[in-house]
């Protein structure tokens, strides 16, 4: 399978700050975007109530169901605008996690994105978003599969219009197209109207 499938090093800053989240909250309905091989929503499954994990990729879901099955775990291969729809039918959830999904998407749909995210959230919903990040402006980006990589500007930006705070910390790391930077961001308290 992609490398996307592997497990999550325990000691990067991507496993860390992720580990951090799903161990500071307990109970409820996690919304796992863009799962992979399903690694992260086994792990989320030890704490929550329930884990929609989701991915566009059949064979990636095939594997997670094989490998990481959890019976409060349900995955579901659907394309992320989808993933969506789902989530709809879920609502008040207690986190999102959005691993490696917005640089797929242009800005427009990534400002959608976070957007529907914060609707998605309970009052006290967590919404964590792992992407690569620019910079500098343009959002181009030497990985074919990237739409759109963001600032850590826009980032920051997409997530202060939605949500009462937001924590980004940044890590330098060798991309397959040569060194790059990526974001974690951590953002709590949507601003929706309830």
């Amino acid at each position: 399978m992609r490398s996307r499938t592997l497990p999550y090093a325990a000691g990067t800053l991507h496993g860390t700050n992720a580990r951090s989240v799903w161990r500071s909250k307990r109970g409820g309905t996690w919304l796992d975007c863009a799962c992979g091989s399903g690694y992260g929503a086994e792990l989320i499954a030890s704490t929550a109530d329930h884990v929609l994990a989701l991915d566009s990729d059949l064979h990636a879901i095939r594997y997670a169901r094989k490998h990481h099955a959890r019976p409060n775990v349900r995955y579901l291969a659907v394309p992320i605008v989808e993933a969506m729809f789902h989530a709809f039918r879920v609502g008040g959830l207690t986190a999102i996690l959005s691993i490696e999904t917005l640089e797929h998407l242009p800005l427009q749909e990534q400002r959608a994105w976070v957007a529907t995210a914060a609707s998605l959230l309970g009052t006290d919903g967590t919404f964590v978003v792992c992407c690569p990040v620019r910079t500098t402006a343009g959002g181009g980006s030497a990985n074919p599969w990237h739409v759109y990589e963001p600032t850590e500007a826009e980032l920051g930006d997409m997530l202060g219009t939605h949500f009462g705070t937001h924590e980004i910390t940044t890590e330098p790391y060798e991309s397959t197209s040569g060194p790059a930077v990526q974001a974690w961001a951590v953002a709590r308290t949507p601003r929706v109207p309830r």
